[in-house]
């Protein structure tokens, strides 16, 4: 009975990690600079001094298997990878005033197939979330949203193509919870990515698309959150009811947005390279392959080499000025909709691209009452910049990250005179990381500079990394006569 204990304690224990850390941050203004809080999951109050400190314990278990299929499979190397993994991420903001849940999952695995709920970080979009400006869609900068979803995780064979023709995908419902406008509001989200070539290069395109619908409008009440409401915002249907809704919502129910992703990858031994554009939509007028002038385009580059320097590059250029322009299909405003008034935001922060401006941000950066305010939630929509992100290592022990951002804001449609001229902004990050066996320290400046804001901050942090979970370890005491 010891050995089989024994057995299934590391079986259990093998994947245990633990993980506790704090971080401190303070700023010249009651704010944080922009990349000492975009990116980070909601991890980082945005206030003038914090310390935000957690705990976070994940464990994974792998399905070996013991049955005469899983012995057949294993000698014809076609073994299916069964895993159920789990993690929990508990934060503690407003010096220990405030405690919540920032992760709590559980996903199920099964070779590429994944169910999963709870909050879990997720970005959505093929971009490099560490340096890139941020994805168009979900880019890691609010906490997670509560949803279940069933994906396809990595890009798979499609039968009778030799491997030359792949693809991915999810299919998600979540909760929007209580603090906005339209209270428990829903979120239908989904993306199918088809991908050709094989060994060096591929070539890739994927539709990514979110709706928030359902939930009780302060004014309008119950809104439609029936099976029969799901499947119009699944296919996009009509309004089928007599409520006096705007203009924005004339030919679909809730709150539609999302993004075409296309782009090419050429992977060598010692590098790699991704060339990407994503194309934003909020209706039919802005879902075009070509000819919408909105994008974001990026190149990608991984470099494999272990002693080198330099291990990834991401450049962008971004320009969302366009939006169909001012025609009767036009006035796309990015991330806003009059009847789901918080947009596409989540508990305070933009679920999106990270450069867009909402308008509790913007009152802080220009001390003034922002045009639209009372109307959009996303202020500042209408931007051109460029962006770069370096990320290395000095010493094998330290390494780096850098991040540097210009933009010339035009707000959006309805607000045109008080962004004229545009403002000019640059946003600065330069962070170091100290990895020392068990223990991680990083230290981070942010810097912004500009016609927007000026706001500098300093993180430091410091995390204890537990993974010896070991029988060896915790190993239980023989009862006396036992041999």
């Amino acid at each position: 009975m010891l050995f089989s204990y024994e057995i299934v304690q590391a079986q259990f224990l093998d994947s245990l990690q633990l993980k506790i850390g704090t971080t401190a941050t303070v700023a010249t203004r009651s704010y944080q600079p922009l990349w000492l809080l975009a990116g980070r999951y909601g991890t980082i109050a945005d206030v003038q001094a914090d310390l935000s400190s957690h705990i976070r314990l994940t464990n994974k278990h792998v399905y070996h298997g013991n049955s005469p299929l899983y012995d057949y499979l294993r000698k014809n190397n076609e073994l299916p990878n069964m895993s159920l993994a789990y993690g929990l991420d508990l934060y503690n903001h407003h010096h220990f005033g405030k405690m919540f849940i920032q992760e709590a999952y559980v996903k199920f695995s099964y070779n590429h197939w994944q169910l999963r709920a709870g909050r879990y970080e997720e970005i959505l979009g093929e971009i490099n979330p560490e340096l890139s400006s941020g994805s168009l869609g979900v880019s890691g900068n609010a906490i997670p949203i509560p949803k279940v979803s069933l994906a396809i995780t990595d890009y798979t064979d499609i039968p009778l193509t030799n491997g030359w023709l792949q693809f991915k995908g999810l299919f998600s419902h979540g909760w929007m919870g209580k603090d906005r406008t339209v209270e428990q509001s829903l979120l239908h989200e989904r993306n199918l990515y088809l991908r050709v070539g094989k060994e060096a290069f591929h070539l890739y395109g994927g539709l990514n698309r979110f709706a928030i619908w359902g939930g009780k409008h302060p004014e309008y009440g119950q809104l439609d959150k029936s099976w029969n409401g799901y499947r119009n915002i699944v296919l996009g249907g009509p309004i089928d009811d007599l409520r006096p809704y705007t203009e924005a919502e004339a030919d679909r129910l809730g709150n539609h947005l999302g993004f075409i992703d296309l782009g090419f990858s050429l992977n060598f031994q010692e590098i790699a390279l991704t060339v990407y554009q994503q194309t934003p939509f909020e209706d039919r007028s802005g879902m075009k392959l070509f000819g919408n002038p909105d994008q974001l385009l990026g190149v990608s580059v991984i470099n494999h080499a272990e002693e080198a320097i330099f291990s990834a590059l991401t450049l962008e250029y971004m320009d969302t000025r366009y939006q169909s322009g001012m025609t009767q299909s036009g006035l796309d405003n990015y991330y806003n909709n009059r009847l789901y008034k918080n947009g596409w935001t989540y508990l305070g922060r933009v679920i999106g691209t990270p450069l867009f401006v909402d308008q509790d941000r913007a009152a802080l950066y220009l001390q003034e009452d922002i045009v639209g305010a009372e109307e959009w939630q996303v202020v500042n929509n209408r931007i051109r910049g460029m962006h770069l992100g370096w990320k290395g290592r000095l010493l094998p022990s330290l390494h780096f990250r850098t991040l540097a951002t210009y933009t010339e804001n035009y707000g959006n449609y309805f607000n045109n005179d008080q962004f004229t001229p545009y403002k000019r902004q640059w946003y600065f990050l330069q962070e170091l990381i100290f990895l020392h066996k068990a223990w991680t320290f990083t230290t981070a400046l942010g810097v912004d500079a500009g016609e927007l804001t000026n706001n500098q901050g300093l993180s430091v942090g410091i995390e204890y990394h537990l993974n010896d979970f070991s029988p060896s370890r915790f190993k239980r005491q023989q009862p006396k006569g036992i041999r």
